[in-house]
């Protein structure tokens, strides 16, 4: 029923994405974009991590109509509450399985926000047992993707959880250089360092037409100097940068022997930067 309302109207064109690797600033960047009668930012849809899981178990070999089910997804979602409002979508990690099926969309830009693969790991090692089960949950949903077939059960076993991390961001690194060459990639420290030139780049590249005033209005406010998911919680990136440093600390050789055997047993990402045609580039090093 749904498939057919929808047939009866004109499908939402120019969806914009932000696909990105987790503990990148993601929900900052989305919230930051958001702004009334200019465009809505939806963050981490349930419905598409769930129909990508259908798509990864077969559900759509089974059940033909349910290959309908990204254009139906992304049309619900491509709904602004204002005539003209424009639609960015950030996708769960779990959801870049949508990758190809977003691709297709008329006029769809897509943005890759990225953290190096050091930051990554400290993120995931920072959050503990909880973090290292979502980083082993992560590296299945990727393998099931046939992101990288050649990782079997027996390369894996006895890998410590932050080689799993480091694993897992490099999997979704190598996911977004096969199937994200239509769009643009960020780095978050860009992000963090320069937040008013770098949200510049993405309104313009986006199409969004915040405005200057807009953006700076965004950067001197709250939003920057709190936590993004917990508004409660004060946080900026310098604090960010201190905890990373406490983190790089506690975890001395672990960390440095989890990326530099990542970059060695995954030797397809490049050691400077990772990914195709930056938005803002910095001058950093990267491994």
């Amino acid at each position: 029923a749904v498939i057919a309302g929808l047939a009866q109207t004109a499908p939402p064109s120019g969806l914009r994405f932000i696909w990105h690797t987790g503990f990148c600033c993601s929900t900052l960047l989305a919230k930051a974009l958001d702004s009334p009668e200019r465009n809505l930012s939806l963050c981490e849809q349930k419905l598409l991590v769930d129909a990508a899981d259908a798509k990864r178990a077969g559900a759509f070999a089974a059940h033909p109509d349910l290959a309908k089910l990204a254009d139906t997804a992304f049309a619900l979602l491509g709904r602004g509450f204002e005539r003209g409002e424009a639609v960015t979508i950030k996708p769960a990690p779990a959801a870049n399985h949508w990758l190809p099926e977003a691709n297709a969309r008329p006029g769809a830009r897509h943005l890759f926000l990225f953290s190096d693969c050091e930051s990554f790991v400290i993120s995931v090692a920072k959050l503990g047992v909880q973090g290292a089960s979502y980083a082993r949950a992560m590296l299945g949903v990727l393998l099931r993707d046939g992101i990288a077939p050649d990782w079997t059960d027996e390369r894996l076993r006895g890998l410590s959880a932050h080689r799993i991390a480091a694993l897992v961001w490099h999997l979704q690194i190598a996911q977004f250089r096969t199937q994200g060459r239509d769009g643009r990639s960020l780095d978050c420290d860009a992000l963090l360092e320069y937040p008013g030139a770098t949200l510049a780049a993405v309104d313009a590249f986006f199409g969004l037409d915040l405005g200057k005033p807009r953006i700076a209005e965004i950067v001197a406010g709250p939003l920057f100097r709190r936590n993004a998911k917990n508004p409660g919680e004060a946080f900026d990136a310098r604090r960010r940068n201190q905890e990373r440093a406490a983190m790089r600390q506690s975890l001395g050789s672990q960390l440095q022997d989890a990326v530099g055997w990542s970059y060695e047993a995954f030797g397809e990402t490049p050691r400077d930067y990772p990914l195709f045609d930056p938005l803002f580039p910095l001058e950093k090093a990267y491994a």
